[in-house]
C-alpha cells in the first residue's frame, strides 16, 4: 500500500511524503525552487507545474526532480552535486494530484529516456544510487 486509505487528503497518509530525495547523477544545479506550498489533494498549481524542484546539468542533459516539499531543498543554483547527495524531500507542490517524485531528463528541450544503473525503470521501482 502506498497510502493509508483511498486517495486521502492528509499528506502524511502517503508513505512517500517527506522521504529523502537524492541526486541520481553528478552535475551542476541550474535551478532550485523551494518556496511553493505543499497542496492538499486534489488541489493543483498549474502555474508552477514542477512545484519545488531541482534541475541538474550533467553536461549531457538536464535532470529535473520535481514536486518537492516546501522548505526541504538543500542545494543552491551553481552548486556541484554528486550522485547520492540529498537534494530535498518528496512533497506535493506544483501540478500534481498526490505526493510523488517526478524525475525527467531533457536534451535540447526534448525528453530523453532515463536509465538507472543500466536499466529502465517501471512505475514504483526504487533505485539507490549510493550503492
Amino acid at each position: 500500500a502506498w497510502a493509508e486509505g483511498v486517495y486521502p487528503i492528509a499528506l502524511q497518509k502517503y508513505f512517500v511524503f517527506g522521504a529523502e530525495v537524492i541526486s541520481p547523477c553528478e552535475g551542476v544545479v541550474v535551478a532550485a525552487t523551494d518556496h511553493l506550498p505543499d497542496l492538499l489533494p486534489p488541489d493543483r498549481d498549474v502555474e508552477h507545474a514542477a512545484g519545488n524542484h531541482v534541475a541538474i546539468d550533467t553536461g549531457d542533459c538536464t535532470v529535473y526532480l520535481a514536486h518537492l516539499m516546501k522548505g526541504s531543498v538543500t542545494v543552491d543554483v551553481g552548486q556541484r552535486v554528486r550522485a547520492g547527495k540529498i537534494l530535498g524531500k518528496v512533497g506535493n507542490s506544483g501540478d500534481t494530484t498526490e505526493p510523488h517524485l517526478h524525475v525527467h531528463a531533457e536534451r535540447d528541450s526534448e525528453g530523453i529516456p532515463l536509465r538507472f544503473k543500466g536499466r529502465f525503470l517501471v512505475r514504483n521501482d526504487c533505485v539507490d544510487v549510493r550503492d
